[in-house]
C-alpha cells in the first residue's frame, strides 16, 4: 500500500502553524509505503515539536492517526488522516511561559539555626548556606530565563551542561504550575571537595609481570569557578 493523501483534523490553529513551519520534517508523506513505524515516530516528533514551543502539558495521547483503504482500494492506495486533539477540561492547549528560575544549589544540606541565603543574577534565583560557587559560570550553562517558552530541549540542555562541569551528585529540573505561575527549579546536591582514590594491579607483558601501585587526588571547584585539581 502506498499513501495516497494526508490531510489535518487540528482545531486549533496555532498548533497548525506550528506543524506547517516543521512540514519538511514530516515522516509520514504521499507516495511513500505504508510502514507503521512512520506513524509511531511521527507521533513522537510531534509531541517534542510542541514541547519547544512552550506546550509544557502536551502529551501524545492528543495526537490520532486515521487511515482509509476503502476508496481506492483496487490501487491499494491509502489516505491518511492526521488529528490532534483539544484537551477536554481546558477546551485548548495552553503556551507555558517562564515567570522565574530558582536555583538551589545545595539541596539536602543543612545548617542548624541558618537559612539560606538568596541572590539574584542574570534573572535567575539562587539559593544556598555557603557562596561556594561562581554565579555567572553557573549561568552560563542555564538555558532557561523569564519570559521565555517552555522548551524541553533547553531542560535536557540545561542538566547536560551543569553535568559536564562535574561538580553535582545529581541535576533535577522541575516546573511548578501551581499558584497561577510557571517557575522553573533547578536542584543540585554538591560533590565533596576532595577525594581519594586507590588502583593496584599487577602489568601483564611479553616479559615479566610486574605490580602497580596508583593513589589519585582530586579537588573540585579549586577557585570557585568549577576548577578540578588532579
Amino acid at each position: 500500500y502506498l499513501i495516497d493523501s494526508i490531510v489535518y483534523d487540528v482545531p486549533d490553529t496555532a498548533i497548525m502553524s506550528i506543524l506547517n513551519d516543521n512540514m519538511e520534517e514530516r515522516l509520514i508523506n504521499t507516495g511513500e509505503r505504508f510502514e507503521q513505524d512512520n506513524f509511531t515516530n511521527e507521533r513522537e516528533r510531534i509531541d517534542l515539536l510542541l514541547k519547544d514551543e512552550g506546550y509544557y502539558d502536551f502529551s501524545r495521547q492528543y495526537i490520532d492517526f486515521a487511515t482509509d483503504t476503502s476508496y481506492r482500494s483496487p490501487e491499494r492506495k491509502v489516505a491518511v488522516m492526521i488529528s490532534i486533539k483539544d484537551p477536554a477540561k481546558r477546551g485548548y492547549h495552553k503556551k507555558f511561559r517562564i515567570d522565574s528560575v530558582t536555583f538551589t544549589t545545595d539541596v539536602g544540606k543543612r545548617v542548624p539555626n541558618a537559612d539560606r541565603q538568596t541572590r539574584t543574577y542574570h534573572d535567575i534565583q539562587y539559593k544556598y548556606y555557603v557562596d561556594n560557587y561562581n554565579l555567572k559560570v553557573l549561568s552560563q550553562r542555564v538555558r532557561q530565563r523569564p519570559e521565555d517558552l517552555y522548551s524541553r530541549t533547553k531542560t535536557i540542555n540545561t542538566q547536560r551542561q551543569l553535568g559536564n562541569i562535574e561538580a553535582f551528585k545529581f541535576i533535577n529540573i522541575n516546573y511548578d504550575t501551581s499558584g497561577g505561575k510557571f517557575i522553573a527549579n533547578i536542584f543540585t546536591s554538591p560533590l565533596t571537595r576532595h577525594e581519594w582514590t586507590n588502583e593496584v594491579g599487577v602489568n601483564v607483558t611479553q616479559g615479566f609481570p610486574g605490580p602497580f601501585y596508583i593513589i589519585s587526588f582530586k579537588r573540585r571547584n579549586v577557585f570557585k569557578s568549577m576548577e578540578t585539581f588532579d
